[in-house]
């Protein structure tokens, strides 16, 4: 490529939607709800149900006090990585190692002489 033609490649790149701002911060996953009573309720999407194509939802709830928005906000991150632990299982469920066993639910059998 040519300089210029460079130049306006690199300016397209910087002026493309799909790159996030310098700066920008990314949207927060989790809902953090506050109740009538001041309890917060605290949810994450965990997809949809297999058999109902219903969405899922993890919801746990932080009794109203001081520290209640600090603990709001632990539990929101836990109940994400709960998700992220979740999904990473599955998606290494549907990868089948080399030699294993399709009876044995994809754990190989050692037979002893």
């Amino acid at each position: 490529m040519e300089p210029v033609e460079l130049a306006l490649w690199s300016q397209y790149n910087q002026n493309c939607s799909m790159s996030i701002p310098p700066g920008a911060k990314r949207r927060a996953r989790g809902e953090i709800e506050r109740l009538p009573s001041g309890s917060l309720r605290v949810r994450v999407y965990d997809g949809l149900d297999p058999f109902s194509k219903k969405r899922r939802y993890l919801v746990e709830t932080v009794a109203a006090g001081p520290t209640a928005d600090r603990q709001a906000a632990e539990v929101r991150d836990r109940l994400l990585a709960d998700v992220a632990r979740r999904r990473s299982r599955r998606r290494s469920r549907n990868v089948d190692p080399v030699g294993a066993d399709a009876s044995t639910g994809g754990v190989g059998e050692v037979e002893s002489v």
